[in-house]
């Protein structure tokens, strides 16, 4: 966490939902995207698991359960460049005309791609397990002509 104290822009909020809900619904997947009035919490993950609740200037959010292990080698975010091949097709209309052994080749990149957009990524930043969610991890490797790349 940064800063303890005032000056901190958030706090880890610890056992703010009892850990025995926490256990059983995260064992159902039962916890649902979006905000849970029972907990006053709003819920980012989509995978029906939830971890650490985090308040932001008093928006509690639960962010995504931490993966039970994480690439600890790079020790930062890297944006990855989209693939040579895989660049030129700039539209549906090009993929779909491309062969099938080239579709195959680059199918679970694309399906990996897009369940990080869709369900943020995990990754190891300064020896810490840091969640960043699908639009921040998604756009910045994918489009560094028009955004601002984060650099952590």
């Amino acid at each position: 966490m940064q800063n303890e104290g005032l000056h901190s822009l958030y706090t880890v909020l610890e056992d703010y939902i009892p850990k025995g809900i926490v256990k059983k619904k995260n064992r159902n997947k039962s916890w649902l995207y979006g905000y849970d009035e029972k907990y006053d919490v709003v819920i980012i993950s989509k995978t029906g698991e939830v971890g650490d609740v985090y308040d932001i200037n008093g928006l509690r959010i639960a962010l995504p359960k931490k993966p039970d292990s994480l690439d600890k080698k790079e020790n930062k975010w890297h944006r990855r460049d989209i693939p040579r091949q895989l660049s030129k097709v700039q539209s549906i209309f090009q993929w779909n005309e491309m062969p099938n052994t080239f579709k195959a080749q680059w199918v679970d990149y694309i399906e990996d791609e897009f369940d990080k957009r869709e369900q943020g990524y995990w990754f190891v930043n300064n020896s810490k397990p840091t969640y960043i969610t699908g639009i921040s991890v998604h756009v910045p490797a994918v489009d560094e002509d028009r955004c601002w790349i984060p650099r952590f």
